[in-house]
C-alpha cells in the first residue's frame, strides 16, 4: 500500500474501545484494496490509520459507513499521506488546511 489514510475524531465523543474496535471491524470487511493497520488515542484524539492505494476511493467508503453508523460526520477530520512523506493532505472537511497527529 502506497498512502496512510487517516480518521481523527474527539475522544469525548467516540473514545469508547469497544465501539472503536466495531468501527474498525466494518471499515475492514467493506474496503476494497485498503486495510485497517489499527488506533491510537491521546491528547484528546482518536485516529484511525488505514492503508490504501487509492485514498479518495477509501475516503469515499469510510464517508458512507461513518453516515450509515449516524455519526456526526462534521466532528471527523480526516487527511492521507503518502508513506514515503510525513505531511499529510486534508480531505475533510473541505476547509481544513491543517491536519496533525499529536
Amino acid at each position: 500500500m502506497k498512502y496512510q489514510l487517516v480518521m481523527q475524531f474527539p475522544e469525548a465523543i467516540y473514545g469508547d474501545l469497544d465501539y472503536i474496535a466495531e468501527l474498525e471491524e466494518k471499515f475492514d470487511d467493506s474496503l476494497v484494496d485498503a486495510e485497517v493497520d489499527g488506533h491510537d488515542i491521546g491528547n484528546g484524539e482518536v485516529n484511525i490509520f488505514i492503508h490504501t492505494n487509492h485514498p479518495m476511493e477509501t475516503f469515499e467508503a469510510t464517508k458512507n459507513i461513518l453516515e450509515e453508523e449516524g455519526l456526526d460526520f462534521n466532528a471527523i477530520k480526516i487527511a492521507y499521506r503518502e508513506f514515503a512523506n510525513e505531511q499529510y493532505i486534508p480531505i475533510w472537511p473541505s476547509d481544513l488546511t491543517d491536519f496533525t497527529i499529536t
